[in-house]
């Protein structure tokens, strides 16, 4: 078995081209029809905030709640558009300071306080704590 990671897109394509027997990918929108789709769970995206912040006094992080916070984006998350869709219908746009496609290195900074991301509930998480997001 070999493990290849990538973004759902390329993903996709590797099926297709029969380079990949199956594929386990996370996307907003629906799955092309030429693949057979099999659930394997459901997970919310939560913030990841520094040690510290005033989310932590909260039941409830609300999009709307980032509006004027620094985000920190991971560069491969299949979920960056819709966020952003997320974000505008809130009337704002993200204030990104520090984008990387290194999960590890998004954390860090997070935990440094220089900002918060959103990340998937079953993460795994470096020194960080996490409130559930509502739009």
């Amino acid at each position: 078995m070999t493990l290849v990671e990538g973004v759902p897109g390329h993903l996709a394509e590797l099926l297709l081209d029969g380079q990949l027997d199956l594929a386990v990918v996370a996307q907003p929108e629906a799955f092309s029809d030429r693949f057979e789709v099999r659930p394997l769970y459901r997970e919310r995206f939560c913030v990841a905030f520094p040690m510290g912040h005033r989310f932590r006094e909260k039941n409830r992080v609300r999009v709307a709640d980032v509006a004027s916070k620094t985000y920190l984006a991971r560069v491969n998350s299949e979920y960056q558009d819709h966020v952003d869709e997320r974000c505008r219908e809130q009337g704002f746009a993200l204030r990104v300071g520090f984008r990387s496609e290194r999960e590890h290195w998004i954390q860090t900074i997070v935990a440094a306080g220089f900002g918060i991301c959103f990340i998937p509930e079953f993460s795994p998480t470096v020194h960080t704590s996490s409130r559930s997001v509502r739009g």
